[in-house]
């Protein structure tokens, strides 16, 4: 995957959108909205990957998810699926931020 010019080593819109500050999260989009094409489709094609791997574990999780009460607390189990719902939420905003930079960047 390409880097978007926004001085930061192997940046993506996951990395500016969590775990930058609001202020320099603001700076950095500006950067982000300059990606070219392709690089908007890595990003998008990365956010689809990231959404079906996550939608897997959840769907492997709710199979097991009698086997680990046995094993594990539930609290353990809730932090787990709360993670598993987390990351796959992160993913969707991602999807869609993405999404609509390729609408606003759309080729002729």
């Amino acid at each position: 995957m390409r880097n978007a010019e926004c001085g930061i080593k192997n940046c993506n819109l996951f990395q500016v959108k969590n775990h930058l500050r609001p202020l320099l999260y603001c700076t950095m989009l500006q950067e982000v909205i300059k990606m070219d094409y392709e690089e908007i489709l890595d990003e998008l094609q990365e956010a689809i990957s990231g959404l079906e791997m996550t939608t897997q574990f959840l769907i492997l999780f709710s199979y097991k998810e009698e086997v680990l009460i046995k094993k594990c607390s539930e609290q353990t189990i809730k932090y787990c699926k709360d993670r598993l719902l987390n990351s796959a939420e992160q993913y969707t905003n991602d999807y869609l931020a993405t999404a609509k930079l390729l609408l606003n960047n759309k080729q002729l």
